[in-house]
């Protein structure tokens, strides 16, 4: 994939790029979108994590990460990543050899890793407080740190399961993830918030950081609950590979590279970029990013436009 340059719609594009010239809009009103600037080869990313204020890639030259926006003034680790992830006050990053590493708020627990001894981590997710949480090579999930961005607590290490096959993922008020059997196993802030159906199955999830919504897919089928996540709206006979759930609803990605849209916002078709084709999509808060064949990423969203200086390595 190369990012040679960044097409985009809505805050988040704008405030990953540019240091000035997005034009503010308060009313969920948008434009086609536009190329805002041209990314300069050093700066191409293979993949990107976003979060709150925060957004970090790994460069496809080096797989090294680089993070702009509200950096907690820390930069991050100068070393090679397969996977990254950004929470609310943190980004972990998972080395090709099973080991993490953590950066952010240096009052953030989320930088006390844990030991997991001989085991090795399959894969890392920060979490939207204060937290993170990795699954096991064997299978356990386990968490620490500040789990949920609207609880206070603080838990030293917690096994949430032991017999985990994909995940985790987190929104604001749950972290969940599918067991070896396909069903799917939720750890929740507070009693009382939206369960996944009952004897559910899926293949993979999808989640929200902006609130309690999660989705999930088997066989293409999607199934959704909680806040911005409706399944009522779900569209019928329509199948997807992947799914991205923000503020302003839910994206589904189809097989040939469109996208299908439900949830809260009603202009959602139209804030999807007209004749484009994606090959994966994500999003969080109000914005939605779809990747392109070629690597280009375009995105759009809705809300207040914001800004932040580009860093110094992405000039």
């Amino acid at each position: 994939m190369n990012f040679a340059r960044v097409v985009c719609l809505g805050w988040i594009a704008c405030f990953a790029v540019l240091p000035t010239g997005c034009e503010s809009q308060t009313d969920g009103s948008f434009s086609a979108p536009k190329v805002l600037s041209d990314v300069p080869g050093q700066t191409a990313f293979r993949s990107l994590s976003a979060a709150q204020d925060t957004v970090c890639g790994l460069r496809l030259l080096d797989s090294r990460p680089v993070c702009w926006g509200a950096t907690w003034g820390i930069n991050p680790p100068n070393e090679a990543f397969t996977e990254l992830s950004v929470g609310g006050s943190s980004a972990c990053g998972l080395r090709s050899d099973g080991t993490v590493s953590c950066w952010g708020n240096p009052k953030s627990s989320t930088l006390k890793t844990l030991d997991f001894g001989s085991l090795q981590v399959a894969s890392i997710t920060a979490t939207s407080g204060d937290g993170a949480c990795a699954r096991l090579s064997n299978g356990t999930v386990r968490c620490w740190g500040q789990l949920f961005s609207e609880s206070q607590n603080v838990t030293t290490d917690i096994t949430l399961m032991s017999d985990a096959k994909w995940g985790p993922v987190a929104s604001a008020h749950a972290i969940c993830a599918l067991r070896t059997d396909s069903s799917v196993t939720c750890y929740y802030d507070a009693p009382g918030r939206p369960a996944p159906p009952s004897a559910l199955g899926a293949e993979t999830l999808a989640a929200t950081a902006a609130g309690s919504g999660m989705c999930s897919l088997l066989n293409g089928h999607a199934e959704c609950w909680g806040e911005y996540a409706s399944q009522s709206a779900v569209p019928a006979l329509q199948q997807f590979k992947q799914l991205a759930l923000t503020r302003i609803g839910v994206f589904g990605l189809r097989d040939d590279g469109t996208l299908a849209h439900w949830g809260l916002a009603s202009d959602g078709d139209e804030r999807i970029p007209s004749g484009e084709s994606f090959s994966s999509v994500t999003g969080a808060a109000g914005f939605v990013c779809g990747l392109r064949a070629s690597g280009v990423p375009v995105c759009w969203g809705g809300g207040q436009l914001g800004q932040a200086d580009v860093p110094a390595a992405l000039q």
